[in-house]
């Protein structure tokens, strides 16, 4: 067997994945064919089939590259989540990696978006959100059992509806406004340092 040049091989992936975007764009998930992607990357379904296992697959791997972009810049750049401006500075990381990749972000978590996305950037949305339930109870400690649970789902899907707001908007707000805004929405003890 021949093995295929890297370039190659990304160009190929890169172009299936445009191309399963723009389908997505337009149709569910569950109506989009791996005859339809293939043909408008313009490649046939065994080369398809070379790097996918099928349309969920790519949709996974499309979905895991977007988590891995969030965790890394949060892992590269993440600080000390105490203090108030910790929190900006971390929420503004967040947003700006989102509006980086806003097309596909926006088709996720939109309404034909995909649950398991939502889930998935849920998870790496959840240690933004602990420091703003602590910070807005009144002896600043972290509510535990199901009242923690049920806050942090409360401020989770507030904030991902917010963002699909946003992303939606052809004229959204500048970053710097989406962060006061949630700021001012769901940290109203949180003041500019």
């Amino acid at each position: 067997m021949v093995m295929k040049q890297p370039e190659v091989t990304e160009r190929t992936r890169k172009r299936m994945c445009r191309a399963f975007w723009h389908l997505y764009a337009k149709q569910p998930l569950d109506r989009i064919t791996v005859k339809q992607i293939a043909e408008l990357a313009g490649y046939n379904r065994a080369t398809f089939y070379q790097y996918y296992s099928g349309v969920r697959d790519l949709l996974d791997q499309e979905e895991d590259r977007l988590i891995a972009e969030r965790h890394q810049a949060m892992n590269d750049r993440i600080i000390d989540m105490r203090g108030t401006d910790d929190i900006r500075i971390n929420l503004t990381l967040f947003l700006e990696q989102t509006r980086k990749d806003a097309p596909y972000i926006a088709l996720l978590i939109g309404p034909n978006g995909d649950r398991k996305f939502i889930d998935k950037l849920r998870d790496v949305a959840s240690p933004l959100i602990r420091p703003i339930i602590a910070g807005n109870d009144s002896d600043n400690t972290q509510p535990t059992g199901k009242t923690g649970e049920y806050l942090t789902e409360f401020y989770l899907g507030g904030m991902l509806t917010m963002m699909r707001a946003w992303l939606a908007d052809p004229d959204p707000m500048p970053l710097a406004q989406m962060v006061e805004l949630v700021i001012d929405t769901f940290m109203p003890g949180v003041t500019a340092e």
